[in-house]
């Protein structure tokens, strides 16, 4: 009879999420770029890159690579879409400073190169290089966390994404 006040079980599904490159890893509020710092494509991450390899945040399939080859869709394993957007502003070079190794349709983890990025060409043309990695259709009830900051490897657990 009161079955209706009973709490149902949630499935809660908890993603880990990893350094896509060697670098520096900040929260996306310290970003230089108010669309990703205010979280307007969502919560998220970045990392300052020292080396041009840039490297899957996760385990999951590669759904979108933007024709600039400045962004990449990825969905995780537990459905979530993610964008890998590599430096700030970097639309204009028309994608001469990266080359993708991955197509749509690859399954990736951490330790799949999406591609490299040249880094002082980024430098040269005036723009940043922040690898920046935003979680565009979180609900409500989901969450992520970003348990490490700072110098980090590429493949370091860094975070995950929590969806309720």
């Amino acid at each position: 009879m009161f079955d209706l006040f009973k709490k149902s079980k949630v499935a809660v599904i908890k993603t880990p999420l990893y350094s896509l490159a060697d670098g520096e890893v900040i929260r996306i509020e310290q970003v230089n770029d108010s669309m990703f710092s205010e979280k307007m494509l969502g919560d998220g991450f970045s990392v300052k890159p020292i080396t041009n390899d840039v490297f899957s945040p996760g385990t999951g399939v590669v759904t979108n690579i933007f024709p600039t080859k400045h962004a990449i869709g990825i969905r995780l394993e537990n459905k979530i879409e993610i964008l890998v957007h590599m430096g700030i502003d970097t639309v204009e070079l028309q994608g001469n400073p990266y080359h993708i190794n991955v197509k749509v349709g690859d399954k990736v983890t951490k330790d799949t190169l999406l591609g490299t990025m040249n880094i002082q060409e980024i430098i040269d043309a005036g723009k940043e290089t922040d690898l920046i990695v935003v979680f565009p259709e979180l609900k409500v009830d989901d969450s992520f966390t970003l348990n490490l900051t700072g110098n980090q490897k590429h493949g370091t657990k860094i975070g995950s994404v929590t969806l309720v």
